[in-house]
């Protein structure tokens, strides 16, 4: 497993911004940017970096689209940071290949596992019998559960999940 330190929504509750009237914070719509702020501490070894200041930067460079940050976007910011991120089809072998490469992964998961509408976690590891550990950074009650991989990888309905990591740990790929 990873060592990644969890971020919880809930605990970053300051209105940043108002779009179309509506008050923006990182409680109401920053799974992306805390699982992304998660997998930068820890490749980084740092706690530089700030949920509330990211999303700001993303409203103000005009990477927000409402509905939060798309997928595009999100390998973009990685960019400005000094992060790269790729976009790839789930499996199971490529899922063990980045995080025995110390890469965490950023999956969206769409109805049903985390929420009713799609939500975006991290996965942070797989222990001995092959289970996925999550973070869910919606729910400190549904992190560092375990769950098996079937359902993050080929599944239909779900978009595929993100790995990144820094130029250093993509050269050991």
């Amino acid at each position: 497993m990873l060592d990644v330190t969890p971020l919880y929504q809930a605990d970053y509750t300051i209105v940043l911004f108002t779009y179309h009237g509506e008050d923006k914070t990182v409680t109401n719509i920053g799974c992306r940017v805390a699982c992304l702020i998660m997998a930068m501490h820890y490749l980084e070894e740092t706690d530089t970096y700030a949920p509330e200041a990211l999303l700001l930067e993303t409203y103000e460079d005009e990477l927000y689209n409402g509905a939060g940050i798309d997928d595009n976007n999100m390998v973009t910011i990685l960019e400005n940071h000094s992060f790269a991120g790729q976009w790839f089809c789930g499996n199971v072998k490529l899922f063990r290949r980045a995080l025995h490469h110390v890469c965490p992964i950023v999956a969206f998961m769409g109805s049903g596992y985390f929420t009713s509408n799609g939500h975006y976690i991290l996965i942070a590891g797989i222990d001995q019998y092959g289970r996925l550990i999550v973070i869910n950074p919606n729910s400190e009650h549904n992190s560092q559960g375990f769950t098996k991989p079937a359902p993050f990888c080929g599944r239909p309905t779900a978009k595929v999940p993100l790995w990144f990591a820094t130029a250093l740990a993509m050269r050991r790929w």
